[in-house]
């Protein structure tokens, strides 16, 4: 079950293709890019190494950059797979796979890509269970 955080650094602003930065960017990711992630990462879920995984079995958190961190990129997504870690070339076609998706929802929105764009990609093993929105999950 994958755990995705999106992070920002405080004031970025996406950029709308062929025009200017969207002013309200965060209420965006919050309320339009992010509750599409579940049924991205469920609908692509063997491509993503994942088995067989339900939208309610996929946690997106958002957060903000603190004005005193260091080296941070104006949008970063990490993704924690719940799964063993694949070979060294299966990992890297995975994280391939999930960063060409995640462009293609924002191009799919007509934004471009951030320049300084980062995703993260780190397995598990981990364990777990419980109810969401009804629905028990294990892992």
């Amino acid at each position: 079950m994958p755990l995705i955080d999106v992070m920002t650094k405080r004031g970025f602003r996406l950029q709308v293709s062929g025009s200017g930065p969207m002013t309200a960017t965060g209420p965006f990711l919050r309320r339009t890019l992010g509750p599409q992630l579940p049924k991205l990462f469920a609908s692509n879920s063997a491509a993503f190494g994942m088995g067989d995984t339900p939208e309610s079995g996929v946690q997106v958190t958002f957060r903000e950059f603190s004005p005193d961190d260091i080296n941070t990129p104006d949008l970063w997504v990490k993704v924690q797979l719940s799964e063993e870690p694949p070979e060294a070339a299966e990992q890297a076609r995975i994280r391939g796979a999930i960063f060409d998706a995640l462009v293609g929802l924002m191009h799919g929105h007509n934004l471009r890509a951030p320049d300084n764009f980062v995703l993260d990609v780190l397995w598990g093993p981990t364990s777990g269970c419980g109810s969401v929105n009804g629905v028990f999950i294990e892992w």
